[in-house]
């Protein structure tokens, strides 16, 4: 049974927030929908929510009220048997929950706590009837997206099959994906970044299959090769990755103040996508960056001549930047967001740290995309060991300015 203090902050928490991916209310007054349903197996199936929960008597904001508005329950009793039920019933694998009542504005509200299945229980589905349920039209099986429940198709359970395997997303390789997706010329720019910084380095003499093999970056089914998600992110050609990964991009944007304004008019000066293959997005980023930094008027003493230096050391952004494209989730259909206010630089990317917060300046990695990193690492572009945010901080340090701050939102850690 939950207590009265988790529901409430539940409640108080959906009421003050206008987006809330692990949190929905429904209305619910006599008896539970499809939508319920749906909602309780897409908390089941999410892996970036670990838990959600489910108000039931508890409407959505209409023309009468702004906010969300407790409607109430009327039949408490015959709500939970038949939730209860379902969740046993209705799904190929039975989804564990909690429940609890709460009385607000002399009403029921009953809160539902759903429990994120382990990965060999996924992906849970509603079991078929005959296709002509509301709930089986594709696959059966629901998800939590950013507007609310989805039904996925195929390609939506990449991430939740490759978790179910013990594989990353990056290792997996779709079904339309083919050799022709890579981009000669890409790996030719890798070779000579590559004997830059190592020039005896053994696999500057291997063809451009056994290279890309070497990285584990392609996969020979049926005596063809097909990319994976880490090779195609790499090396794969720009038309490549708008057609099979169309979210996988970082959007530059600079902005007029110092806050983000809700205001599309007045958000931004400018914006830039980038959609190119991850080992020459980089570069390119790093070189926008620097370019819209102010500089440091410097003129030494016995010197006639002046030297400009950018304020935020380029170190520091290729650490951040390298760190963004490295460690973001990639499964999640949402870009990067590089915001340049006036005052700060902030990077965003989906996902959450793997490592807490506290401990980001340990010497050991924990790296979610280990194959997309041991590229970057050859061509010098990440640090080993994990040294990268210690490197941060002390070329901060050292230019005057303030630490970097690091936030990671695993939307709700269940108690």
């Amino acid at each position: 049974m939950l207590l009265k203090e988790e529901m409430l902050g539940v409640y108080h928490e959906l009421i003050n927030s206008s987006e809330i991916q692990n949190i929905e209310a429904k209305r619910a007054t006599n008896s539970i929908g499809d939508s319920v349903m749906q909602t309780v197996c897409s908390f089941a199936n999410e892996p970036n929510i670990s838990c959600g929960y489910l108000l039931l008597g508890v409407s959505e904001p209409n023309e009468n009220h702004e906010k969300h508005w407790v409607s109430g329950v009327d039949d408490v009793d015959k709500i939970l048997n038949d939730l209860q039920n379902n969740c046993r019933n209705q799904f190929n694998t039975a989804i564990h929950i909690d429940a609890g009542i709460l009385d607000l504005e002399n009403k029921k509200v009953i809160v539902i706590k759903v429990f994120e299945l382990d990965a060999a229980s996924k992906p849970c589905g509603f079991i078929s009837s005959g296709k002509k349920s509301k709930n089986f039209t594709k696959t059966g099986i629901w998800r939590r997206g950013i507007n609310g429940d989805y039904e996925a198709k195929i390609e939506d359970l990449y991430d939740i099959i490759a978790s179910k395997t013990g594989q990353s997303f990056e290792n997996i390789v779709l079904p339309e994906a083919s050799w022709s997706d890579i981009d000669p010329d890409v790996i030719a720019f890798y070779r000579r970044q590559r004997a830059k910084v190592q020039p005896d380095a053994v696999e500057l003499d291997y063809s451009d299959t056994d290279l890309l093999l070497s990285f584990n970056l392609i996969q020979e089914k049926n005596g063809v090769f097909k990319p994976n998600i880490a090779g195609l992110l790499l090396f794969g050609s720009s038309l490549a990755l708008r057609r099979h990964l169309p979210m996988a991009r970082v959007d530059y944007i600079r902005s007029a103040g110092t806050q983000w304004v809700e205001d599309s008019d007045e958000r931004f000066i400018y914006t830039k996508d980038f959609r190119e293959p991850l080992i020459l997005m980089i570069p390119r980023i790093e070189a926008m960056i620097m370019d819209d930094m102010p500089n440091h008027f410097r003129l030494n003493e016995n010197e006639l001549q002046r030297s400009d230096e950018p304020l935020l050391p380029q170190r520091v952004v290729r650490e951040a930047l390298v760190n963004m494209v490295m460690h973001r989730d990639y499964s999640e259909n949402q870009p990067s967001q590089i915001n340049r206010y006036k005052n700060r630089l902030e990077l965003q990317n989906a996902g959450y740290s793997l490592k807490p917060l506290d401990a980001l300046d340990s010497s050991s990695s924990l790296t979610r995309n280990p194959l997309i990193a041991s590229v970057l690492y050859d061509l010098r572009l990440a640090e080993t060991k994990g040294s990268g945010i210690r490197t941060m901080r002390a070329k901060l340090k050292q230019a005057g300015l303030s630490e970097p701050k690091f936030d990671s939102d695993h939307t709700r850690a269940c108690p």
